[in-house]
């Protein structure tokens, strides 16, 4: 997992030591501050999920877009990702069937059907 996390800031062009850093840092604000040494493949779906956001995460994007970021996940790994996503201060957009969720975070809600919107 640690080679996935510092694939991203090495593209960027940072050190592999800050690298390293940031990816510790990820980990450790979801809670997954152990999976460093994992080996993904062997992971359960709700860990790959974590640790792929976390690969994202570390990068600081300034827009972050995601597709159903708790399916699939227990309710520990769903509240990691609830606080995590509502404390971002990047752009967000969520495609998600979970209303408690979208409205959990404070987002503007917006509906569609057939490619058109029809409630926001």
């Amino acid at each position: 997992v640690m080679e996935d996390l510092i694939f991203g800031p090495l593209n960027l062009g940072f050190s592999p030591e800050v690298a390293k850093l940031k990816a510790e840092e990820t980990m450790s604000a979801l809670g997954i501050s152990g999976f460093g040494d994992r080996i993904s493949w062997k992971m359960s779906g709700g860990e790959k999920k974590l640790a792929a956001i976390a690969s994202i995460l570390v990068m600081r994007p300034r827009i972050l877009l995601l597709d159903e970021p708790l399916n699939e996940l227990d309710g520990k790994a769903a509240k990691r990702i609830r606080d995590t996503v509502a404390n971002l201060e990047c752009a967000q957009i969520i495609i998600s069937h979970d209303a408690d969720f979208l409205k959990d975070i404070g987002a503007t809600i917006v509906e569609l059907k057939d490619g058109i919107l029809v409630r926001e």
